[in-house]
């Protein structure tokens, strides 16, 4: 039976529930961790690995030897062979047996445990203070031995994998087995040529001969038995990733002479094979053959090409710089020196899963200055300077940046880059003549730990769709759409709605990295926990400028509005054959969105939804600085728009304003007092609850168009129908908003208001946020 452990998103394994019982001993595993047994999944807890009953097993010597070792049983454990219905304790049950003998506990020096191969037909049972083993060893299906735990210690965060051993050599560290109990098989060691049989093949053991362990001292004769890892350089494994095709063997280990017997690991010398099961003799039973799963030997999941260090712009300019504080809007302006560092891991994984740290010391190798992050980096060119990728694709390696610090840039020093995760890490060193050896900073003991262990990360996932569409306008000949799924959410079932967003941005690659941020900041901040709440998937593409931004529809001339309104129709078009594939092909769903832009977005984002109007449910524009001429269908649309009473299109939004609420726009609109062309937070509070407004309202709309499909054909349909579920709430609302003289009133004192000064407000938690005044 193999279990897999999940842990930070990463499945650690295969264990047997022999490691599992040693892990939870030691506290170094916890019970609601994730296990996988098969295909099934759930909490250790869950599995009831720690049950207590009366009885648990059966097990075979091999086992009961490493939980003696390991501390979880001791020689007092209530006991009972399978065909036998008296009890008596572990230590009468060994001396019964033909097949063990049990080693003097006294003996010094202490004796490493041996690891059996004969199956008995025992049962063991549990004095009252243990808890027992249940549905974990009843599920090893064919061994006789029934036994019984103590009590565990306290669990603890699972800080390190756990080295486990999956039939191969294994070497006991000497801390976990002084002065402990150790099981001694009686049957015939088999040649060296021999291979060991299996609890399966072998049924009764071979004639009885006391074998007399070997000091662990001797040195194994074997040079593939034991070896020294160097720096970076990975330990040969019997574990190989599922990208080969190959799994671990479940042929039976070959036996080797007994007087050759690998010596205790040290700091400096680590044995190739893992250790958690305590295993020191050449004798090693099968085990079934691992399921394929990712795995990777520690030691070669990342790695590092020699740092570069930068004193002036590279070739491709790319690199640290030093914003202008000076201006409104600030600029790279001076380059700093830094080092290049081009990392990459073996498959596609998230760096907000990673560590990358430089450290810096001075010519007694004394740390003088450490950069727990790389620092932002970009063109001067360029506004946007990013300090990682969010994810790093599978070996494709990809720069990060260090800014040396200023205060060490006229004395000697030199650097370590730390470049991994929690499970391994890789260095190099600047200069690249350099080493860390006589260097000590925190993460160097993970770095030069190169220990098997079983990690199986999970691929990261691109979390972005792209889907490019053709639109035969030369102005702006495609549109690139971006699909983003919920977080959590994996089958297009499972996703409510759609959040469109139109985004400014100076290329796809620049939004390509803020969309696949966890959140966007400044005006774009909380749209993704919005669409994350709510499971709505998002949909995004970029704003290119096709009308004049500083004039309405009505301002301009006729041949002017007439090439602009062409030039749009073919793209808006070009957006919903975009929008039909992408539902087509990922099941999203294709009405009822909510759509968001700012400035130059929210243009394009109101001129796309007057001429899609079927698409949307709601809208909410901030700033826009231009109107386009409002047409019939789009008053199905709940719309929200903000601005500044300081920005240059603040009289032009009054003007549309009132004509749209003549044609019966439910509209809110709110005029923020002493703003220019900037975001503000009472615009964005007042956008998310409008958008919750419409949510509310989206599953009677939906029974509205159920009950009378004709309206679901066309949005013409639809606006001939007085039946819009927020119809009476806009027309009869509690509260209004004068949008000149910044007042609230309720319905009561409407009146208060000039009639063309008027906004409805159809809820209190609106109604409150439209009036703050901060």
């Amino acid at each position: 039976m193999n279990i897999f452990i999940f842990q930070d998103e990463m499945e650690i394994g295969p264990y047997d529930w022999v490691d599992i019982a040693i892990l939870l001993h030691r506290g170094e595993l916890e019970e609601i961790v994730s296990a996988r047994i098969g295909s099934d999944s759930k909490s250790l807890h869950d599995w009831g690995f720690w049950k207590k009953g009366s009885e648990g097993g059966p097990f075979s010597w091999d086992e009961i030897s490493r939980l003696l070792d390991a501390g979880i049983l001791d020689l007092e454990t209530e006991a009972r062979f399978a065909e036998s219905s008296k009890m008596s304790n572990l230590r009468e049950v060994i001396r019964n047996s033909s097949e063990v003998s049990l080693d003097d506990i006294s003996a010094s020096p202490p004796r490493t445990p041996t690891v059996l191969f004969a199956i008995p037909k025992v049962f063991l049972a549990r004095p009252k203070t243990i808890a027992a083993i249940t549905s974990f060893a009843l599920l090893l299906g064919g061994l006789t031995v029934l036994v019984f735990l103590k009590p565990l210690a306290s669990p603890r965060k699972l800080a390190l994998l756990e080295e486990a051993s999956l039939g191969a050599t294994a070497q006991a560290l000497p801390e976990q087995t002084q002065h402990e109990p150790t099981l001694k098989p009686v049957s015939d060691l088999p040649s060296s040529t021999e291979t060991v049989a299996t609890s399966s093949q072998q049924e009764t053991p071979a004639e009885p001969t006391k074998i007399e362990p070997v000091p662990p001292q001797l040195v194994s004769e074997h040079p593939s038995e034991a070896t020294v890892p160097t720096h970076n350089q990975p330990m040969a494994t019997n574990i190989s990733s599922t990208e080969s095709g190959t799994s671990i063997s479940g042929e039976a280990a070959i036996v080797q002479e007994p007087a050759a017997v690998a010596a205790p690991a040290s700091p400096a010398t680590k044995s190739t094979q893992p250790s958690a099961q305590n295993a020191s003799s050449k004798v090693v039973a099968s085990r079934s053959p691992a399921p394929e799963i990712a795995a990777t030997v520690v030691g070669d999941f990342f790695s590092i090409q020699p740092v570069k260090f930068l004193k002036k712009p590279p070739r491709d300019g790319i690199g640290v710089w030093r914003f202008s504080e000076d201006k409104k809007k600030p600029l790279p302006d001076e380059f700093q020196p830094c080092l290049e560092v081009k990392v990459a891991a073996k498959e596609n994984v998230r760096s907000d899963k990673l560590t990358a740290k430089a450290y810096f010391f001075d010519g007694n190798n004394t740390l003088i200055a450490s950069a727990l992050k790389p620092s932002k980096a970009g063109k001067q060119s360029k506004r946007n300077h990013f300090d990682m990728p969010v994810l790093f694709y599978k070996d494709k390696p990809d720069s990060i940046f260090f800014e040396v610090p200023e205060n060490i840039r006229n004395s000697k020093w030199k650097a370590v880059i730390v470049f991994g995760d929690r499970h391994e890490a890789q260095s190099a060193c600047f200069p690249n003549t350099e080493s860390d050896f006589l260097l000590d900073y925190p993460e160097k003991q993970l770095v030069y730990d190169r220990s098997t262990k079983r990690v199986a990360r999970k691929v990261a996932m691109d979390p972005l769709i792209e889907h490019l569409v053709k639109t035969r306008n030369p102005q702006m000949p495609e549109v690139t759409l971006f699909l983003r799924p919920p977080k959590g959410v994996t089958e297009a079932s499972e996703v409510k709605g759609v959040l469109t967003i139109c985004v400014l941005s100076n290329s796809l690659e620049d939004m390509k990295r803020e969309l696949r941020k966890e959140e966007m900041p400044g005006d774009y901040a909380g749209l993704f926990s919005f669409a994350n709440k709510h499971k709505l998937a998002i949909v995004a593409w970029g704003s290119r400028r096709l009308w004049d931004p500083g004039r309405n529809y009505d301002d301009l001339p006729k041949e002017q509005a007439r090439e602009i309104d062409k030039s749009l129709d073919t793209v808006a078009a070009a957006w919903e054959r975009g929008i039909i594939e992408l539902g087509e092909k990922y099941g999203i769903p294709q009405k009822n969105f909510l759509l968001w832009g700012n400035c130059g977005s929210a243009q394009w984002a109101q001129r796309l939804c007057l001429r899609k109007p079927e698409y949307f449910l709601a809208i909410h524009i901030h700033m826009p600085g231009s109107f386009d001429k409002p047409t019939p269908e789009a008053a199905n649309v709940l719309w929200c728009l903000t601005i500044g009473e300081l920005e240059g299109g603040y009289e032009r939004s009054k003007r549309w304003v009132k004509t749209v609420r003549e044609m019966g726009y439910p509209i809110v609109y709110k005029a923020i007092p002493g703003l220019g062309h900037a975001g503000h937070p009472n615009a964005a509070a007042l956008g998310f609850e409008f958008y919750a407004f419409a949510l509310a309202h989206k599953s009677e709309l939906e029974e509205d168009r159920e009950s009378n499909s004709s309206l679901a054909k066309t949005a013409l349909s639809r606006a001939s129908s007085a039946a819009l579920p927020w119809n009476a709430i806009f027309e009869n609302p509690p509260y209004y908003g004068d949008m000149v003289n910044q007042e609230l009133y309720p319905s009561d004192d409407v009146a208060m208001i000039p009639l063309g000064f008027r906004i409805p407000l159809p809820t209190k938690k609106l109604a409150d946020i439209w009036a703050r005044s901060e």
